[in-house]
């Protein structure tokens, strides 16, 4: 995810750069380093992310770059590093998030004063990105259970809103305190999977940065950040519009002076005469580049094809009825009846069936939850007992893909097993055997997960 987030940054920095283009009147870049203190808005209470952190680790910052447009517009990139946590009184999580943006910046003061001359400037910012962030959380209730953490990292949509003071110090230096807002497209960034509530809230981050701003060879050029609207006026790029479409009118009128002389046209064959080699050629006549006539080519004779009469040949065949292979429908269970030597006690198993999927899917249904249900209720029996979770698929598509979805079947029937059941990821493992060519065709019934269980 750090390659992500490197990656974004570089093309939407360079895509700015090169988009707009560099000035030679104005110095137009800008650069923020943020002191961030972050509020968590969200299904528990955020227990730190105050003003002064109670760790490095749990240090918030941030930093922007921008191009200014005009003295008002601008366009820019931001980074933020946000950890926080909360709890409530079942779960205490701890969240480390990073999130990017592009943001677009407007100056308030001079958009609604365009002649001040103020130090004091407020802005606003309005953008769009993406956040990723990893989770970890606890139960204390038992106090020994296990600190437990998200499988992976997890990305989600950001849209980022703040209203900036800031005061010029000098040309190049000013001060500033920033209050934001971040909603996220997701209501789960504790990471807790019973706070998950699909559709329902986003969770949200506010609060305050302090930040220090560094305009770009400011002591050098003019920067746009330091004059107001009725200062900058574009009269350089309108000189050099003037001056490139003056240069382009000389150009069209040598090359009108040149047609003019070059229009003679004797046989009127559409060749001018400087280029014109048969200057008598006649009315209607093709003519190439240089006037000279093109000849039409001969007609050939066509000879007609020899038929050839094939006799048809009648074959006689008899109809066979098609393989109509159809999923099961319900979910049976066998039960296993097996005599203890020592207690001589009858004990009753029950086999769990496989969990079955739609074609080139991997969603798992209501009928499958019902089976995860039974195998998650005998592992919890016997604490000694593992599962190995076998996907499957049937011959449609290639090898390779088929690898892939067999595996992503059986991952996500671990992951129900793991977040939803409580089972320890110890005890769960899941392989992709890939495709079952028995029987070579698209059958239902190889569209599935089996579980085998060890002690």
């Amino acid at each position: 995810m750090k390659r992500i987030l490197v990656t974004f940054l570089s093309i939407s920095f360079f895509s700015i750069f090169y988009s707009v283009g560099q000035s030679n009147n104005f110095s137009r870049w800008s650069f923020t380093a943020e002191y961030v203190s972050t509020y968590f808005f969200g299904d528990m209470h955020p227990v730190f992310g105050g003003v002064i952190p109670s760790s490095i680790g749990k240090l918030n910052f941030g930093a922007t770059a921008e191009y200014a447009f005009t003295p008002i517009w601008g366009l820019g990139i931001d980074y933020y590093h946000l950890p926080f946590g909360g709890k409530n009184e079942s779960t205490n999580f701890q969240t480390r998030l990073d999130n990017t943006d592009i943001i677009g910046t407007v100056n308030i003061t001079k958009w609604i004063f365009p002649k001040t001359n103020s130090k004091f400037a407020v802005n606003a910012t309005l953008g769009v990105g993406f956040a990723v962030y990893t989770c970890k959380y606890k139960y204390p209730n038992p106090s020994s259970s296990t600190l437990e953490k998200t499988p992976h990292p997890i990305m989600v949509s950001t849209i980022p809103i703040s209203l900036l003071f800031e005061y010029n110090v000098s040309n190049s230096v000013a001060l500033g305190f920033r209050t934001h807002y971040r909603s996220f497209a997701g209501d789960n960034l504790e990471g807790v999977p019973y706070l998950n509530y699909k559709g329902v809230t986003n969770d949200y981050l506010g609060g305050f940065t302090l930040n220090v701003r560094y305009k770009l060879n400011a002591l050098n050029k003019v920067h746009l950040r330091n004059i107001n609207k009725s200062t900058y006026s574009p009269d350089t790029a309108y000189n050099n519009l003037e001056k490139r479409f003056n240069s382009q009118s000389r150009k069209l009128d040598s090359l009108l002076l040149a047609l003019a002389r070059d229009k003679m046209d004797t046989d009127g064959d559409g060749i001018p005469n400087s280029r014109d080699i048969e200057l008598r050629t006649p009315k209607n006549t093709p003519v190439d580049c240089c006037g000279r006539a093109i000849k039409a080519p001969e007609a050939k004779k066509v000879v007609p094809e020899a038929k050839v009469i094939v006799p048809e040949v009648k074959v006689k065949t008899e109809p066979v009825a098609p393989i109509v292979n159809k999923p099961p429908t319900t979910l049976k269970v066998v039960p296993i009846v097996v005599k203890d030597a020592l207690t001589n006690k009858v004990i009753v198993y029950d086999v769990v069936p496989p969990v079955y999927f739609e074609t080139a899917k991997a969603d798992i249904d209501s009928k499958a939850r019902l089976v995860i249900a039974k195998v998650a209720a005998r592992l919890k029996s016997d604490k000694t007992m593992t599962v190995e979770i076998r996907g499957f698929c049937d011959v449609a598509g290639s090898q390779a893909y088929n690898a892939r979805l067999s595996q992503l079947r059986a991952d996500n029937v671990k992951t129900l097993l793991v977040k939803e059941w409580r089972i320890p990821l110890s005890r769960v493992t899941s392989t992709g055997k890939g495709i079952v060519m028995d029987p070579p065709s698209v059958y239902p019934g190889n569209r599935r997960c089996d579980f085998f269980f060890n002690k």
